[in-house]
């Protein structure tokens, strides 16, 4: 199934070809411009005392990953489920529920890595590239678990909600969160210490504080790995059963 689905997001690229990869450079750009430019001068040094540059850098990219996962997932599970066509078809299919989400979290968390790899090229001719091939290695490890957690989110709320209203607010306030209330741009330290505690343990800062640790440390923060990899395991399968559930009726 995985192939399927790849082969139909590499069809449906070849199809806007054109404005597909004026977006896949220009995004990132943008990015860069209303994050870090807009930022930089209010935020000089990290808590940590780290230059905002290269604090920044690692969010700037999960950031335009995290815009990869959001089309495939909300086109099947929930703009298709709603008007009743792909996802019934797909249902009827040999493959399991937790098959079928994999499924999608891997041709998802692939083009998102796609994205990511391009913003890093395209930061790479504005900035210095702040960090070592292991931290380099590190930083792609933890995406992949930061965009299938992210991918469960979109799942989840994809077949649970009917209202196009509320996917709309509920994506945003996602998306929010993912810009300010992961550590990816402003750290924890800012917010006042009983935000700090609620935020800290959300799904999508659990692999962000992980990355982090390995970059200033240089050392694998193993609680904070496990429970990402742990999180991306079981929400998989609460979704399938949920799939499941949800096309019983």
């Amino acid at each position: 199934m995985i192939r399927a689905l790849l082969i139909r997001r590499i069809w449906l690229w070849k199809n806007r070809i054109l404005s597909g990869l004026i977006l896949l450079f220009a995004f990132p750009l943008f990015v860069f411009v209303m994050i870090n430019l807009s930022f930089r001068k209010i935020l000089i040094r990290s808590i940590s005392d780290i230059p905002f540059d290269e604090w920044v850098y690692p969010g700037m990219v999960f950031f335009v990953a995290a815009f990869a996962v959001f089309p495939i997932i909300y086109r099947d599970f929930f703009d298709l489920r709603i008007h009743r066509k792909v996802l019934v078809n797909i249902a009827l299919s040999p493959y399991s529920k937790l098959t079928m989400i994999s499924s999608y979290l891997c041709v998802s968390t692939l083009e998102a890595l796609v994205l990511g790899i391009t913003a890093m090229v395209v930061y790479a001719f504005i900035i210095p590239f702040p960090f070592t091939i292991i931290q380099l290695i590190s930083m792609v490890f933890y995406l992949i678990l930061f965009t299938i957690i992210l991918g469960n989110i979109f799942i989840t709320l994809s077949v649970t909600v009917s209202s196009p209203t509320t996917y709309i607010m509920l994506a945003f306030i996602i998306f929010f969160l993912v810009i300010f209330g992961s550590g990816l741009i402003i750290e924890f330290g800012f917010f006042p210490m009983t935000f700090e505690k609620v935020l800290v343990w959300l799904p999508l800062s659990i692999p962000a504080r992980a990355l982090r640790f390995i970059l200033l440390t240089g050392m694998i923060e193993w609680t904070l790995t496990i429970s990402s990899i742990a999180f991306c395991t079981l929400w998989s399968l609460c979704n399938g059963m949920l799939l499941r559930e949800k096309l019983r009726q």
